[in-house]
């Protein structure tokens, strides 16, 4: 044997000391083989971080719902309802506790990474431009539920007032869509398709709006706007343009 050669450790041909496989048989050397097995291990326990890290922010937020169910109290019979600001505080903490928890199962991304790139203007233009499309079908879908069911009882008004405002437009359309568009966005990403990717995050942001008695006749067009929103964030690459559409939705249907 020559200097710079080895021995196949199979068949015990003669091989070159940088070969992966042996010519003779073709088995993979054994430093090669121990490349392999670290590599699909590592493969591996990526996609089980990430599948437990999805499991972790499902699980929370249904937590958090039920935490908020339980919190919020009705409009008592006065035709008005408003969040308080300490409401509006646990719910936050929730949404941040969640998120955080998320990121540290799913490892090797960190806070910032999870609010993804920045946006051109161009890319700001289009999340306003979805607005119309978002709005059109929830009030469509929301007239033809009223139609049918007909129950002839209003719902309770929000007055516009800074607590409402920050609660309604400003909150929801960042931490929302940090959860569903951010820190799920970046534990799907590992597991599934784009594609799929968009649908996961759509059904947890039709989840998040709350478990009252419309819970269930809304999810079909939160579904749909999670659906918009996860479009921006795949067509764009960034958080931003799907925030500012959420605000302007949120924002437009409270005013």
């Amino acid at each position: 044997m020559t200097a710079g050669t080895r021995t196949c450790w199979k068949c015990g041909e003669p091989m070159t000391a940088v070969a992966k496989f042996c010519g003779a048989c073709g088995s993979p050397t054994r430093v090669h083989s121990r490349a392999i097995r670290d590599r699909l291990y590592s493969e591996d326990r990526d996609r089980q971080r990430a599948i437990k890290a999805m499991a972790s922010v499902f699980v929370l937020v249904l937590v958090s719902l039920v935490v908020s169910a339980l919190w919020f109290s009705d409009d008592a019979g006065t035709g008005f309802w408003e969040p308080s600001v300490s409401q509006l505080a646990a719910n936050a903490v929730l949404d941040i506790a969640t998120g955080v928890i998320g990121i540290l199962v799913l490892g090797k991304t960190t806070l910032r990474a999870s609010f993804s790139g920045t946006a051109s203007i161009g890319q700001m233009g289009l999340g306003l431009a979805v607005v119309p499309v978002t709005l059109a079908v929830s009030y469509g879908f929301v007239a033809l539920i009223d139609s049918l069911l007909a129950s002839g009882t209003p719902a309770p008004e929000v007055p516009l007032t800074l607590t409402s405002f920050v609660g309604i437009a400003v909150l929801p359309a960042v931490l929302e869509e940090w959860l569903c568009r951010g820190v799920l966005w970046e534990a799907s990403i590992r597991v599934v398709s784009p594609g799929r990717t968009v649908v996961a995050t759509a059904v947890l942001f039709a989840m998040m709006h709350g478990l009252g008695g419309g819970f269930v006749l809304e999810l079909p067009h939160r579904f749909v706007m999670g659906l918009v929103f996860g479009w921006l964030r795949l067509r764009t690459g960034s958080l931003l343009p799907s925030m500012l559409a959420h605000f302007a939705h949120n924002a437009v249907c409270l005013i």
